[in-house]
């Protein structure tokens, strides 16, 4: 099923995570909270990137994948593994798995979590590195509402 930047009304907090690494795991319950907060004013979208080789052909966590099963049956433990994490956690809000990269890779450099703030026409106002708190994710939001965008971004997804 696909979607557009513009199917949300708010703005859209991004936030690159994956069940292994543990600063996005400290960073999910800020992004629950912020949620809560804000509710209908934020769209959050955890986009995760579990099974997606990293820049020397590694896949972080795929220690409990059986290479010797088929690649169907391994990708829905790797599914598996997310939709546990969710539930665990008490997620409130969307997670979309990108098990290729695709959503990821345009903005995340490596780095985990990497946090973008998208407005409804998918223009970026900010991206970030690292975990952030509650009131600083608030403001970054709060932000992006108000101030007009540098026309040096262009709406996600779009080529020159």
């Amino acid at each position: 099923h696909t979607r557009y930047w513009r199917d949300w009304s708010s703005d859209v907090c991004s936030s690159d995570l994956a069940t292994w690494c543990p600063a996005c795991q400290a960073e999910i319950p800020e992004l629950i909270a912020l949620q809560d907060k804000l509710g209908s004013q934020v769209t959050i979208l955890g986009v995760a990137l579990d099974g997606v080789p990293d820049e020397h052909g590694h896949t972080p966590g795929e220690d409990e994948v059986d290479k010797s099963e088929p690649p169907d049956h391994s990708m829905s433990k790797v599914r598996a593994r997310i939709d546990r994490v969710v539930k665990a956690r008490g997620i409130n809000y969307t997670i979309l798995w990108d098990p290729k990269g695709s959503v990821g890779g345009q903005f995340n450099g490596g780095e985990l979590p990497t946090n973008v703030i998208i407005d409804p026409e998918g223009r970026m106002h900010r991206r970030f590195i690292g975990e952030r708190g509650l009131a600083v994710l608030e403001a970054m939001v709060a932000e992006a509402s108000k101030s007009p965008v540098q026309n040096q971004y262009r709406p996600v997804g779009q080529r020159d």
